[in-house]
């Protein structure tokens, strides 16, 4: 385990580590010596009686200790926070940029009497596990990770009889619940802000191109909801098999039910770039070229290219369609496929996060990962939350504290936790661009008041 509790020089990453406390076990040897037979000559001796001896006592029945229960001071007068990340194994580069951000966290918001208490998890459930008995003898106020939703998923029972909330960063939304919050961006929450957002310019009949996988089958399940709660249709679906050479028979299936015509993708994006929005605008983009006028394509990277650039060729025009992507087309490289110019996805306002990664560059060398904005955010809500506790005097953090209805507004824009362990989040839409991306509809900036702020930048 990692102790922090004091700021690091500027500019340095090093912090005071804690050895982790240990017992040593001694291994005695007991050595027997059986005696051989005596010499035959000797004279027998006269045996005695045999003594009566009474039986021990049977060892009297103790009472177990009782299981450590969350509260909000541990004995040292402090309040812990736990941080479970991979700070080995084949994830420990990420799991130590969720560490330098919470560290930065914990520095512009936690009190003297907070410490961060890190335990690594090896990126495995089991290290999870090992990490979560660890965090409760220490009697963490609260957990912040696992990272992966098997680690989540290993934590939870222990975390709910412990009664400490956890505040995973997975963005796996099964794993959710009971008191483990999930604070990643899942497929549903992106998924339902661009539908929201191209439904509202008349799209009406959407297609999915995803691949056969788990994300896949969430971007999929997460289209299919958001098109029916806006009154629109999932008219066509084709799934593909990721890292296959070729993709052409899949993607002229999914061509077959295309808009041909009209126009009105490119239309719509020239419209909203004249920067005048209205009712009359939008009824006027509200037409239809015969065929779906919205693809979703969760796919990223190298993938996305290959299969943007079968598209147009089987006669899926972005001048006909919009393409509709999710947060890992936050990458302005992809720009150079034409075909995925225009295409909107739902990602966090980039302003926030442009300050938060100088921040983190400047003190320590290097630009993060995105996740990273995550680690940062987590400790936030940990020290406003520990904060808020020990001024009212109460005995815990709990999880009615952390549900406030008015949220949180942190790196990643405004967010607040659900009753279910589900987040939601306020999205900005943005737009890929050949110099560029750009944010098309800003991120709503509250939900039912102001939020608590969680940026000390």
């Amino acid at each position: 385990m990692t102790r922090h509790t004091r700021r690091p020089d500027r500019g340095s990453p090093d912090f005071r580590s804690a050895a982790p406390s240990g017992r040593r076990w001694r291994l005695g040897a007991l050595l027997l010596i059986a005696g051989a037979g005596l010499a035959a000559c000797q004279a027998p001796q006269p045996t005695e009686p045999p003594k009566t001896t009474q039986a021990p006592a049977a060892p009297q029945p103790t009472t177990p200790p009782p299981a450590p229960r969350a509260g909000l001071v541990a004995p040292d007068g402090r309040v812990h926070v736990a941080l479970l990340v991979p700070t080995s194994g084949p994830n420990a580069q990420v799991g130590r940029a969720l560490l330098n951000a919470a560290q930065m966290a914990l520095f512009d918001l936690g009190g003297t009497d907070l410490s961060l208490d890190v335990y690594d998890t090896q990126g495995t459930p089991q290290g999870a596990f090992a990490a979560m008995e660890a965090a409760k003898q220490a009697r963490s106020a609260l957990v912040l990770g696992p990272l992966f939703s098997g680690s989540a998923q290993a934590v939870k029972p222990e975390a709910a009889s412990y009664g400490a909330p956890v505040l995973s960063f997975s963005s796996d939304r099964t794993v959710a619940g009971n008191g483990l919050y999930t604070l990643g961006i899942s497929p549903a929450i992106q998924v339902d802000r661009v539908v929201d957002f191209t439904a509202r310019l008349g799209v009406r009949e959407y297609a999915a191109f995803v691949p056969r996988s788990a994300y896949g089958d969430a971007a999929l399940a997460a289209l299919q909801a958001a098109v029916s709660r806006n009154g629109a249709s999932l008219t066509r679906s084709v799934s593909y098999s990721s890292g296959a050479s070729d993709l052409s028979p899949e993607v002229r299936e999914l061509a077959a039910g295309a808009a041909k015509g009209g126009g009105l993708a490119a239309q719509r994006r020239q419209y909203l770039a004249g920067g005048e929005e209205s009712a009359e605008g939008f009824a006027a983009l509200s037409g239809t070229g015969g065929g779906f006028g919205a693809l979703l394509l969760p796919a990223g990277g190298s993938e996305l290219v290959n299969i943007a650039s079968l598209l147009p060729y089987y006669d899926v025009d972005p001048e006909n369609v919009q393409f509709l992507g999710m947060q890992n087309w936050n990458d302005p490289g992809l720009a150079r496929e034409p075909a995925l110019v225009g295409g909107w996805f739902a990602a966090p306002d980039p302003r926030a996060w442009d300050l938060f990664s100088g921040r983190y560059a400047a003190l320590y060398g290097e630009r993060p990962p995105r996740l990273a904005s995550l680690g940062y955010d987590a400790m936030a809500v940990a020290a406003v939350a520990a904060a808020d506790a020990r001024s009212s005097g109460d005995q815990a953090i709990t999880r009615q504290r952390l549900e406030n209805p008015v949220g949180y507004s942190g790196v990643d824009g405004i967010f607040r936790f659900q009753p279910d362990g589900t987040l939601e989040r306020g999205l900005a839409v943005l737009e890929l661009q050949q110099d560029g991306i750009v944010v098309r509809d800003p991120a709503p900036q509250s939900f039912e008041g102001p939020q608590v702020s969680l940026r000390g930048f």
